[in-house]
């Protein structure tokens, strides 16, 4: 949208700009001498055409004049005085805005060429940016538990999630990172890592235009690492899935939170004779990381996590208890399977489980599942949840014990390059 365009500036553009001539301004007048109609012709030099081509920059019929065919004549007209005067071609611009392509289709002209119209969003007034540092770790938790707890219910992630998180060693936050306040106050967050942007708005902030600033910033800021796309796991048909749709974002696998409902216990069939589950010692924890990640490499598109990254997300995450990491060993003693278990405000969530490709088919998932929850709901759990998606194909077993779907996300990409 743009305001009116004065007389004065319209004069400067046409009738006073050099080598205007008085043929160039066409009009169309009705039966009073009024004028409908408007159309301006342009001469330009083209060194590379036989002669000179005639533009046409401006063509419009009063609104309660048009579909009489108005605007054809003018450009019959125009056409045809721009070849009295030399012209060998004509040609004309549009865009999708004003639905006329087909008009200047119908009389002859033909596409020669298309362009995209795009825009850089700017900040509301008022907020300031800065990159963000671990001590922000409080204030971005913050935002997260607002827009959860407004979208879905209740808050999934933790100041310990995001501390754990931002404390690796291969977090560059500086360059990763955005903040966005009012008066001092952080009232949105954007980051990028391993691929994926995270995002956050206050609701009360939202509608604005913040979230699409912010999304601007991590896609330029993933171009910038030299990442070829962009994902996001949004809350289905929530604000930040419609904002990715919006941007163009496209649909690449579903997620779910299963619950397992209050007073709920998985049954685990008996184990496998040699078979143990209980709670991991140090000694177990390198071979826990070797396991999880490689059953999760086997589908997720991503470089193995080192074991000092991994181990900030476990048992280096603050406030962790060495109960959270539980591993299934087998006969040898060797770890065959792990999980990672967590309480936040009385509920488990089980982070992270598998079971290494050999020992699949066993029980032990399940084994390992049932062991968690049990655990957790020792140490004061009433709820317990897990997260899975479409890749892993883990749905049917943990619905089999008796998990129900709570929420469904969708993790989108953006093509960058």
């Amino acid at each position: 949208m743009r305001e009116r365009e004065s007389y004065a500036d319209f004069t400067a553009t046409v009738v006073e700009r050099p080598g205007f001539e008085p043929w160039h301004l066409r009009v169309v007048v009705d039966a009073a001498g009024e004028v409908v109609g408007v159309a301006t012709v342009q001469m330009y030099a083209d060194p590379d055409a036989a002669g000179p081509e005639a533009y046409i920059a401006r063509l419009a019929t009063r609104r309660d004049q048009r579909g009489r065919g108005l605007a054809q004549a003018l450009m019959v007209d125009a056409f045809a005085v721009a070849r009295e005067h030399g012209a060998v071609a004509c040609s004309l611009s549009t865009d999708s805005r004003t639905g006329a392509l087909g008009l200047y289709e119908k009389v002859g002209m033909r596409v020669t060429s298309t362009w995209v119209n795009r825009a850089v969003h700017l900040l509301p007034a008022g907020l300031t940016v800065r990159p963000l540092g671990l001590a922000d770790a409080p204030a971005v938790q913050a935002v997260i538990a607002a827009e959860e707890t407004a979208d879905l219910g209740r808050v999934t992630v933790e100041l310990d999630d995001v501390v754990g998180e931002w404390q690796r060693e291969d977090r560059d936050l500086a360059a990763t990172t955005i903040g966005v306040e009012a008066d001092g106050r952080l009232i949105g967050y954007g980051e990028v890592d391993d691929g994926h942007a995270f995002a956050g708005v206050l609701p009360e902030h939202r509608g604005r235009g913040t979230g699409r600033w912010i999304a601007q910033w991590t896609e330029q800021c993933a171009r910038t690492a030299g990442l070829d796309e962009l994902a996001g796991q949004v809350l289905a048909d929530a604000p930040g899935d419609r904002l990715l749709r919006a941007r163009g974002y496209a649909e690449r696998f579903t997620a779910w939170d299963l619950e397992l409902p209050p007073g709920a216990e998985i049954a685990a069939r008996p184990l496998p004779a040699g078979h143990v589950v209980r709670q991991a010692s140090e000694a177990d924890r390198e071979a826990c990381w070797t396991v999880l990640e490689d059953a999760f490499l086997e589908w997720s598109d991503r470089e193995r996590r080192p074991l000092a990254d991994f181990a900030s997300t476990t048992w280096g995450r603050p406030g962790s208890e060495p109960w959270n990491l539980r591993v299934a060993t087998g006969p040898d003693g060797t770890v065959v399977g792990a999980a990672f278990v967590t309480i936040s405000d009385g509920d488990a969530y089980v982070h992270k489980v598998a079971v290494r490709r050999d020992q699949r088919g066993l029980g032990l998932a399940t084994a390992l599942l049932a062991d968690a929850f049990a655990v957790a709901r020792e140490h004061g759990a009433q709820v317990s949840r897990l997260s899975t998606d479409t890749r892993a194909g883990a749905r049917t077993l943990y619905e089999k014990v008796g998990m129900v779907v709570e929420s469904t996300w969708v993790n989108r990409v953006l093509r960058l390059t």
